[in-house]
């Protein structure tokens, strides 16, 4: 589960066990999905409000134009310079293939040593309250 490689803004590919064994919330996201642009400030709060728990914020652009598109619609609402959030850009759509992601926006909740995982399909509010201690309780060791 989750060998297919990603891109980076730089066209470096890379896997996600290159972003260590700590825990991660992976969105699977399109510039052409409304309701994945109506969540991305806030996982980019979320990943300000999740950065002391070691939580990596890492966005999956599915668009075809890979960064070029994504990266654009990531500066306007104002995601591409949050902190701890990382970008990767899946636009073949082989690891969002891999993790059976049917619809978008689709995010999972990766504890540490990434071997489980919780799945969210559809926008959430990321950054409420009640949203952040489920995510730290499902990542808690």
């Amino acid at each position: 589960m989750m060998t297919s490689p990603l891109v980076d803004e730089s066209g470096a590919a890379f896997a996600m066990a290159d972003l260590g064994d700590g825990p991660v919330l992976l969105n699977f996201w399109a510039s052409w999905c409304a309701p994945c642009i109506a969540e991305l400030p806030a996982l980019g709060r979320a990943a300000a409000a999740l950065a002391d728990d070691g939580v990596t914020i890492l966005l999956v652009s599915i668009d075809r134009g890979g960064a070029n598109k994504a990266l654009p619609f990531l500066e306007t609402h104002g995601v591409a310079a949050a902190r701890n959030v990382k970008f990767g850009f899946d636009p073949r759509a082989k690891l969002s293939r891999e993790m059976g992601v049917r619809g978008l926006p689709t995010s999972f909740v990766l504890p540490s040593g990434q071997r489980a995982a919780w799945r969210f399909v559809g926008p959430f509010e990321w950054d409420e309250p009640e949203m952040l201690e489920m995510i730290r309780a499902l990542v808690a060791d």
